[in-house]
């Protein structure tokens, strides 16, 4: 066996929100890990900062009995914030290991590993392996970067070795963060774990639109206390409801007849789905989305993720609604290669990603005069929808035209500043 270098990057972190009485069970977890990483000859290890607080739930509505005429009542719950230093980097010789596949119904999903980015490579779809040219039924795929060159090559389990000469233990390490999700959700409130089941695509976005008040709403998985929204999908679709607590059983039994509205509207759903063309299609989320899409059916894995895409119809709708409120003024700002000035603008969308050199934002905005404004900033902003901000001065880098509404592209500005909300 030729042992694998495993290099552990500081500058990033990864936060869990954990009920306390699931503490002990994280935790040995954690130590599990690294005696599998011990075990297969690497020095790194999964080292983790605990910090106790409460979560403060109002239980007037939920619990009659204590309802108080003059005040909500509360109740505080003892949780844990656990932080994982990371993300963690496979490499040996000038190969690193970035990513897992998942095939599916319509096509193969990308599980990147923390911190690592694919670069604009699209996987093909299919299970063949770039060393042995078999194509056949694999349920373990990776994506491997030759750092000499950045070119991705894909293989299948059996072959890594062959190819890189590394044993393909501690692989399961690129993506261990994942495994940590199920500790951030309260089962006492019906949290819900994993499911390898698999569901109508259709019936996840009613239900996903239904638990999240129509995309308004959605709750991600492992940034909050509260239940999740891919978490109450899964109890809806993969439990017996009528096991349920009184109160858990009327809530899970009014979101199915509300999801059982949305999937009769035959053109909502038609019209969730279109909005992945808001996603960039060269993104590992974008790309996800389309191969499910594609599909009939989903995979436990992926119900998350689909589900998420009730979030981006609702802000198209919400934008939609912004645009009819504010016409655009139709034209630009200037003539291409000129350098204007004096700009004030209300951002509309911001979009932060992650990249090889640090955050991009994607920013979309109007100006003041009405003209549709369009800044992508290799930094991170720190503005947010709907605040206003002006530039000194910026060049027209071009014209563009995006859904029939005419935009101003630029670049270089300067003197960018946040001066409030809209």
């Amino acid at each position: 066996m030729i042992d694998m270098d495993m290099t552990l990057h500081t500058v990033e972190t990864h936060d869990w929100e954990i009920p306390s009485y699931k503490l002990a069970e994280f935790q040995a977890k954690i130590a599990q890990a690294n005696k599998r990483l011990a075990k297969a000859g690497l020095d790194a290890r999964f080292e983790v900062a605990y910090e106790d607080f409460e979560l403060k739930k109002n239980v007037s509505c939920a619990n009659q009995a204590v309802v108080s005429t003059h005040a909500p009542v509360y109740i505080y719950e003892p949780w844990v914030r656990a932080t994982l230093t990371g993300p963690l980097t496979l490499r040996h010789g000038h190969f690193t290991f970035v990513a897992r596949l998942i095939p599916e119904e319509a096509g193969t999903t990308v599980h990147s590993a923390p911190g690592q980015e694919l670069g604009g490579y699209s996987p093909r779809g299919d299970n063949s392996c770039d060393h042995c040219r078999v194509v056949r039924s694999r349920s373990r795929l990776y994506l491997v970067r030759d750092d000499r060159d950045g070119s991705i090559i894909q293989l299948g389990h059996s072959c890594i070795e062959l190819y890189t000469g590394v044993s393909p233990k501690g692989l399961w390490s690129l993506t261990f963060d994942e495994e940590l999700e199920s500790f951030t959700r309260d089962d006492i409130e019906g949290g819900f774990g994993p499911r390898h089941y698999g569901a109508a695509v259709d019936v996840v976005l009613a239900y996903a639109f239904a638990h999240s008040d129509k995309g308004r709403a959605y709750i991600p998985a492992g940034m909050y206390s509260e239940t999740s929204t891919v978490s109450q999908v899964r109890t809806s679709l993969f439990t017996d409801i009528n096991r349920l607590k009184d109160a858990a059983r009327d809530y899970y039994i009014t979101k199915a007849a509300e999801a059982a509205g949305h999937l009769a509207d035959g053109e909502l759903i038609t019209a969730i789905k279109a909005s992945v063309t808001e996603t960039a299609a060269d993104s590992d989320y974008g790309r996800n989305l389309r191969v499910l899409l594609a599909g009939e059916s989903v995979t436990g894995k992926n119900v998350g993720i689909l589900g998420s895409l009730v979030k981006v119809y609702a802000r198209q709708q919400q934008l939609e609604a912004e645009r009819k409120a504010t016409p655009v003024v139709a034209g630009f700002l200037g003539e291409v290669k000129e350098r204007i000035t004096d700009i004030s603008a209300t951002a509309k969308t911001v979009s932060y990603r992650e990249g090889q050199w640090g955050t991009k934002t994607f920013l979309v905005a109007i100006a003041d005069d009405g003209h549709m404004l369009v800044w992508s900033a290799s930094k991170a902003l720190d503005i947010e929808s709907g605040q206003r901000f002006t530039i000194a001065a910026a060049t027209i880098k071009a014209h563009d035209n995006y859904n029939g509404v005419d935009q101003t592209v630029i670049t270089r500005p300067s003197k960018f500043t946040v001066v409030g909300e809209e």
